[in-house]
């Protein structure tokens, strides 16, 4: 989860450089130890983009913590792809 940097800290929580053209609303850090999933068909908007040091970093936390192997970063058109794709009678096994 992304959320503001204002909220008290917790140990995984990796910071989004205000900078860093992110083009997020706020200051904000990555909060990978707090994961949530929603169905694709109630994303509306892309907010912003995580700078590529901070998505190495996210993804070593669900290497080393869940034992997960790389995801693929989801781009506005592949987020659009996967709307147009999405079946809702269930999971799609990815690759």
């Amino acid at each position: 989860m992304i959320t503001s940097a204002k909220n008290a800290g917790w140990a995984s929580d990796i910071a989004i450089p205000w900078d860093a053209g992110a083009g997020l609303p706020a200051p904000s850090i990555v909060r990978p130890a707090k994961l949530a999933t929603i169905d694709v068909s109630l994303v509306l908007r892309t907010l912003g983009t995580l700078p590529a040091a901070q998505w190495d970093q996210t993804q070593a936390f669900f290497r080393d913590t869940l034992g997960l192997y790389p995801f693929e970063r989801v781009s506005r058109r592949n987020l659009e792809q996967v709307q147009t794709n999405h079946t809702p009678s269930g999971p799609r096994r990815l690759p």
